[in-house]
């Protein structure tokens, strides 16, 4: 299946938005953070400068409501391996819910719903 589309997003691929986040930030988290819709930490985390990143895995679930529900809501986990300039390697597990529903390869957004949450699954050091 393709990467994921988002439709009603701030951007228009979670690629997009991760490569996004790494050039106004200057890099990702090596630790847990929660980000909000459009890519801003909720607050002061710090960021590491980034040589590569790669979503690993995208799983994307209607979490409840059929197509057409007056309150549909879906669910996104991505894995996202990280090389870190420094030299670290992790593995980020990014999750959030939103209001909406996803078909296939798209994702429509019908609102907003809690910041994403970015926990560290594991992190290799050199």
């Amino acid at each position: 299946m393709p990467p994921p589309a988002l439709i009603g997003h701030c951007y228009t691929s979670f690629q997009e938005r991760i490569a996004d986040i790494v050039e106004r930030d200057g890099g990702l988290p090596k630790s847990d953070a929660m980000l909000l819709q459009c890519g801003t930490f909720m607050s002061s985390v710090s960021v590491y400068p980034v040589e590569q990143w790669e979503i690993e895995q995208i799983t994307l679930e209607n979490l409840h409501g059929p197509l057409g529900a007056r309150d549909p809501m879906y669910q996104v986990v991505m894995e996202i391996r990280v090389q870190y300039e420094d030299g670290d390697v992790a593995l980020l597990h990014w999750t959030m819910w939103n209001r909406g529903y996803h078909i296939g390869p798209l994702v429509i957004n019908k609102g907003i719903g809690p910041p994403w949450e970015i926990s560290r699954v594991r992190l290799e050091t050199d």
